[in-house]
């Protein structure tokens, strides 16, 4: 199970492809709903988490891989949509005290 420092890699992966990588944005519908999505782009950010940090010197078999990879991925889509979800509304009290 990923530790938060890797759930905070997630939401940075799925974070900067919704909101930094303009050239992602208005390619087609699939792409778009995706990018807007924190949840489902949270997944897919968790199991390339999981690529990055990965301990390459684990002696797991590729179902093993296959496991863990999918457990990353639901944390991080959880993690991803809650953290979002506290980000807009930090943004919406700033945004009202102004």
């Amino acid at each position: 199970m990923p530790e938060f420092s890797h759930l905070l890699v997630c939401y940075a992966i799925a974070f900067g492809l919704a909101n930094k990588v303009p050239m992602l944005h208005g390619k087609n519908e699939w792409l778009d709903k995706l990018l807007a999505c924190t949840y489902c782009l949270g997944f897919h950010a968790g199991y390339l988490g999981y690529a990055v940090c990965h301990d390459p010197d684990l002696e797991f078999g590729f179902f093993e891989h296959l496991q863990v990879a999918l457990a990353w991925a639901l944390a991080s889509a959880a993690f991803s949509y809650g953290a979002d979800t506290l980000m807009q509304l930090s943004e919406s009290w700033i945004k009202r005290d102004r």
